[in-house]
């Protein structure tokens, strides 16, 4: 008996992960077989949550814990797009070089890139989720409140912004 049951358990324990999972036949998420999914960063650890900018070593303007995140929920290109702009947009809100000068720029990014997301980027990533990832230290909360509190809640930089894509 203990002769069958051991090929069996080695059986389950290496073939079946490599089946891959899922029903369709298809990549799974987690594969990291798609377009979105390839060069990503290195996760960058405890470091991500070290500083308020975080960690950003292939300097596309996105925090890298933020990257991966985005790649690894997104289930198509677009979405990966989608959810990565928004971020981009919404951590610049606490980047210390915004200021009075460029807060309309900055606010009229976050603004453009919430309304163009497409809804299928919010089945992936809702955006209560997505935002409790971009503010997810307790100094990032506060330079958001910052923000907030220095420039209101903007949305558009002065009457109706053009979010032409």
């Amino acid at each position: 008996m203990k002769k069958v049951l051991l090929p069996l358990y080695v059986f389950i324990m290496i073939g079946l992960p490599a089946c891959g999972g899922g029903s369709g036949g298809g990549e799974s998420r987690s594969s990291a077989n798609a377009a979105w999914q390839r060069n990503l960063p290195p996760d960058p650890g405890s470091a991500a949550t070290a500083s308020l900018t975080g960690v950003d070593v292939n300097n596309n303007g996105l925090r890298d814990d933020l990257e991966r995140n985005a790649a690894m929920t997104a289930n198509s290109e677009e979405s990966f797009q989608a959810t990565a702009s928004l971020m981009r947009a919404l951590q610049r809100t606490i980047d210390p070089s915004t200021t009075g000068e460029n807060v309309a720029e900055v606010a009229q990014e976050a603004y453009c890139a919430a309304k163009n997301r497409p809804e299928s980027a919010n089945d992936d990533l809702p955006e209560d989720v997505l935002d409790a990832l971009v503010f997810d230290t307790e100094e990032r909360r506060a330079a958001r409140r910052d923000y907030i509190r220095s420039y209101g809640v903007r949305t558009t930089s002065e009457g109706e912004t053009s979010c032409e894509q």
